[in-house]
């Protein structure tokens, strides 16, 4: 997302999906919103995340940047957005 309409449509989608999960109506998938140079406010996640954090997405996560990272000398945050930290 370049700016912040096209954030605010990614972030719909995503929640329509999610909705149509819940539902029964869609099979589980990985999404990852890559945000450039923009400079945003989102509210904070509220209620329990235990579910996001044990889920295997977020292992298979966990793993991918963590082999992305191995070996750096100097580590550079893949991810800016303190949104992303929220459901860790």
């Amino acid at each position: 997302c370049g700016n912040e309409l096209e954030l605010r449509e990614a972030v719909s989608a995503l929640s329509r999906r999610t909705n149509a999960y819940l539902m029964g109506a869609a099979e589980p998938v990985l999404s990852v919103v890559v945000v450039r140079g923009l400079d945003v406010n989102l509210p904070p996640v509220l209620g329990d995340c235990g579910a996001v954090v044990a889920s295997p997405e977020m292992e298979f996560m966990r793993r991918v940047l963590g082999k992305f990272a191995e070996g750096c000398e100097n580590k550079v945050p893949l991810y800016g957005c303190s949104a992303f930290e929220y459901i860790q």
